[in-house]
């Protein structure tokens, strides 16, 4: 993992600086086996828990730990020390050893990955190319994020095409779901859009199974996972989407402006080409590469966002994840006012919690755990209503969660 140490440490500017593989090193030897991380490390390696507020809305987005962030900045100054380009070149090898390195994290074949800035990015782009004709129908469910939304109906517009929404009524079942959208199909229907994870409640959809619905009616899937890498874990030859996308700066911690999309070998005939793209590429993933000058030292952050990944373990992180959630949740039990907009089995949720106090209004809540318990995190409209979203991190103590739950448990008495 840190063979390429020597040529990494040569582009650090200032003697006495801790280099990111350094840090890695130090942290190899005191995050333990893998199995028995010490969380207290893991949390020691995130500047954000020097914030004056309680952060608990990785949900929005992901922070990076030091060795990241140290790596990052030393990729800004080499690249600032010579022709930009020059430096780009230097780094294809690093570069294509890290998408390499995401395509084994989320089980896709060799060479299908690209790198987008993120989650809506890579939407924006499926959903532009997709070929479709007045007759079509997509479906969408109103749990989705609302660019998202904007996208499909901006692309209506252009392309007559019919767009139609349901209602999941989340939480729900996963039969109950397949229902719904199976309901929702006529023989002219060309494309679902599902949230893998949804953004508001953090609910888990039955995603392969929605495919294998769908494609047995010759429907293409678009699969938002922006919540899923680095948070769940992900095996895309087998789940086997026709487009899939995910941000990599929320739960893998990569540098912001980092997200993958992926596009199965038979799909991309339904799509039409890149615009910036030779027309010998358009068939394969490579035409999505012609993006122009931007910033490369970015890209390579996700090769660090991997080191640290690996160190915990993408088992061990999802374990600590569901275990930090039934952390907090569970402590609240019995406080009959909360209302949960989110299924709490492990099976249909993670480390994203909605949750609502009956004869509080959501706002004013947001903004008592903010002013006055120095607490940040998110509001959201689900189908049940708006609602405080909670999205705890790795960096995230069981004694932080005390307080939160102490918090909602005195603002639920007033």
């Amino acid at each position: 993992m840190l063979s390429r140490r020597s040529f990494l440490r040569s582009s650090t500017a200032g003697a006495g600086i801790a280099t990111w593989a350094d840090q890695l090193q130090d942290l190899t030897s005191t995050f333990g086996s893998g199995t028995e991380v010490d969380w207290d490390e893991v949390r020691a390696s995130f500047p954000i828990t020097h914030w004056e507020l309680l952060h608990l809305n990785s949900g929005s987005a992901g922070v990076m730990p030091m060795p990241v962030l140290t790596r990052l900045e030393e990729l800004t100054r080499q690249m600032n020390a010579m022709a930009p380009y020059e430096a780009f070149a230097l780094w294809q090898e690093e570069r294509a050893q890290a998408l390499t390195r995401l395509e084994d994290l989320v089980t896709a074949p060799p060479g299908s990955l690209r790198i987008v800035r993120n989650t809506t990015e890579g939407l924006n782009t499926i959903i532009s190319q997709l070929k479709l004709r007045p007759q079509d129908e997509v479906i969408i469910s109103k749990d989705i994020y609302p660019y998202a939304r904007n996208a499909w109906k901006n692309k209506m517009t252009h392309s007559g095409a019919k767009l139609v929404e349901i209602d999941l009524n989340l939480p729900n079942s996963d039969d109950k779901v397949l229902d719904q959208m199976f309901a929702a199909m006529t023989p002219n229907t060309r494309v679902v859009h599902v949230s893998h994870m949804t953004h508001r409640e953090g609910h888990i959809m039955p995603l392969r199974r929605i495919i294998e619905m769908s494609r047995a009616q010759d429907v293409l899937v678009v699969a938002d996972g922006a919540h899923v890498v680095g948070q769940v874990p992900l095996d895309l030859t087998a789940i086997d989407p026709d487009f899939y996308v995910s941000s990599l700066h929320k739960w893998l911690n990569a540098p912001h402006g980092n997200g993958m999309l992926y596009v199965r070998d038979e799909s991309f005939d339904t799509l039409h080409p890149f615009p910036s793209s030779y027309p010998t590429e358009s068939n394969l993933p490579s035409q999505y590469d012609h993006l122009g000058t931007r910033a490369f030292q970015v890209e390579l952050g996700i090769g660090p966002s991997l080191d640290f990944h690996e160190l915990i373990g993408a088992r061990t992180k999802y374990d600590r994840l569901q275990t930090l959630k039934h952390y907090w949740t569970s402590a609240l039990e019995e406080i009959e006012r909360i209302k949960w907009h989110t299924d709490l089995t492990d099976a249909h949720s993670c480390a994203v919690v909605s949750f609502s106090i009956r004869r509080i209004k959501t706002g004013e809540l947001l903004r008592q755990l903010r002013e006055e318990y120095r607490i940040h995190a998110k509001m959201v409209i689900t189908f049940q209503g708006s609602a405080i979203r909670i999205s705890p991190n790795v960096f995230t103590s069981k004694q932080e969660l005390d307080r939160l739950v102490q918090a909602i448990k005195s603002i639920s008495m007033s």
